[in-house]
């Protein structure tokens, strides 16, 4: 049994890492321009949404060590275990949904213009080994790209809120010596709906509702703007000048962050912002506090 917790913290503390925004690196017209052939792994693990589930801090509150971070993944999967058990109805009327499939037309879409030499109809569910990226980085050549991929999707806010998220890295060969922890480009790209209702189980009756109507739709929503936030960040971008700054409050699994960033576009529905650490984050306009001044000279064309 302990073994099994210390297993739901390692896999704690790789979901924890891989949910942790990339610091942003722009890509140049020059490496964009140098790319011939492109080689794309996408990761999707999951098989379907993770349930919205309070985390605990017992590991803080006892200053860390194996035991506390096992009591933390006990207790965690407990509350994950009674999440599943209330959206029971939910995962049946959305059994059908192909999360995969669905994230790998997006994604195959938004890099058309780059032409992978492996599109696939559907997202890999294995993890690559840190020892096979370095590997595939460490060979290539001048002109060969390699984009590799991982993305998450879950409620947070007590199911009020659906999320979603796909961290790129990209690396594009010089003909010299490669190094897998400096990617030619690199971001993170994260969506969240308008809220559903009050929480709990009046949140998930109104995702389950009519088979899930509305869940398919925000679901589709994430992906569209996935495929956006891509095309226009996987570009050297010159036009991100004079734009107002905003904040918004940000649920996630461990609370509410406050995010700070410019408003890149605005519609009545949703905006896309640069947060200060270069994320693209999709959010409901209405989240947005008033702009509060002009930001000018924030130009990210690098040559």
């Amino acid at each position: 049994m302990f073994i099994k917790k210390l297993g739901c913290v390692c896999l704690a503390l790789v979901v924890q890492a891989c949910a942790t925004p990339p610091k942003y690196t722009p890509i140049t017209q020059q490496n964009r321009d140098s790319i011939k052939t492109l080689d794309v792994y996408n990761l999707v693990m999951q098989d379907e949404v993770r349930p919205s589930v309070d985390v605990t801090n017992v590991t803080g509150a006892m200053g860390g060590g194996l035991l506390s971070a096992a009591i933390d993944a006990s207790v965690n999967d407990d509350r994950s275990n009674e999440s599943r058990s209330l959206t029971e109805e939910f995962y049946i009327v959305t059994e059908d949904i192909d999360y995969r499939a669905l994230q790998a037309q997006a994604v195959n879409s938004a890099l058309e213009t780059l032409k992978p030499t492996n599109p696939k109809s559907s997202a890999e569910v294995m993890v690559m080994a840190d020892g096979e990226i370095k590997t595939r980085v460490a060979a290539l050549k001048a002109g060969e790209g390699f984009l590799f991929l991982t993305s998450h999707y879950l409620f947070v806010d007590n199911f009020k809120v659906l999320q979603t998220g796909t961290t790129a890295y990209l690396y594009v060969g010089t003909g010299g010596k490669m190094d897998y922890t400096k990617a030619t480009y690199k971001n993170d790209f994260i969506y969240q709906s308008p809220t559903v209702g009050d929480g709990g189980a009046a949140s998930i009756k109104l995702w389950s509702a009519d088979k899930g109507k509305l869940f398919r739709e925000q679901l589709k929503n994430s992906l569209d703007t996935l495929r956006e936030k891509m095309i226009y960040d996987m570009q050297p971008i010159s036009n991100e000048t004079c734009i107002n700054t905003t904040t918004f409050a940000f649920p996630t699994q461990v609370g509410v962050q406050t995010i700070t960033g410019n408003t890149v576009k605005t519609a009545a529905d949703t905006s896309l912002i640069r947060s200060e650490d270069g994320a693209l984050y999709t959010v409901s306009t209405v989240k947005l506090s008033p702009a509060k001044k002009n930001t000018c000279g924030v130009t990210k064309n690098a040559k």
